[in-house]
């Protein structure tokens, strides 16, 4: 399988994001031959910091 940037993979092994830890989906932002910038979703709202974002459905998609 090939990892391409855009693209949202889910990730079996357990990532520590906050103070949950289990796996998770994400979303890679750039690819190179070594190495990916990758962006994690969490789905646990009570997790939430000052300085996180969040995507709620009542936003407005433009």
């Amino acid at each position: 399988m090939s990892i391409e940037a855009g693209h949202t993979y889910f990730l079996r092994k357990a990532v520590k994001v906050s103070k949950a830890e289990y796996g998770r989906p994400c979303l890679v932002l750039r690819v190179s031959k070594h190495d990916a910038t990758i962006c994690y979703f969490s789905t646990k709202m009570q997790h939430l910091e000052p300085g996180h974002v969040a995507i709620y459905a009542t936003l407005p998609l433009n």
